[in-house]
């Protein structure tokens, strides 16, 4: 009969939804005139809440819903407008314009004036140079870089 000692850890983490938690989201997703009918709801159902003099009011609330009201209308206007003064644009003239080729001589050096690509190339490589190449670039072993050597140098310039 042996006496063993063991000692456990067990870490375990949980989220729990408690009341607060759901009602927090639940107002968190009200716009501002949910908020504050959901808040006066609040005020006359329960008669322990008061409301602190000198806070918003709905009555402030319907003010400001009736500048909000009064912007969209404004904006809504200005987009019209705007659409309207769009659908009126002269294409006519654009097109005109379009034709006389202007833009091409903005530049003092045309096409023309350029030198050929290959004259631009610094030097032709053939297959085995660019293998070369390559095999400078990778990293392997003195053995296989001996085998690849002579593999490069066996190719024929066909």
């Amino acid at each position: 009969m042996g006496l063993e000692i063991r000692q456990n850890l067990k870490l375990q983490q949980s989220l729990v939804m408690t009341p607060q938690i759901q009602q927090a989201i639940k107002l968190l997703q009200l716009s501002h005139l949910e908020l504050a009918d959901q808040i006066q709801q609040e005020i006359l159902e329960n008669p322990t809440l008061e409301e602190v003099p000198g806070s918003v009011t709905v009555e402030n609330d319907q003010g400001e819903q009736a500048m909000a009201t009064q912007a969209q209308s404004e904006q809504k206007d200005e987009a019209e407008r705007t659409n309207s003064s769009d659908n009126e644009f002269d294409w006519a003239t654009v097109l005109e314009g379009h034709g006389d080729r202007s833009y091409e001589q903005r530049g003092s050096a045309g096409t023309e004036e350029l030198p050929p690509i290959e004259t631009n190339l610094v030097s032709a490589s053939n297959l085995a140079q660019h293998l070369e190449w390559q095999l400078q670039m990778t990293s392997c072993t003195d053995g296989e870089r001996v085998a690849a050597e002579v593999i490069i140098r066996s190719l024929d310039d066909r």
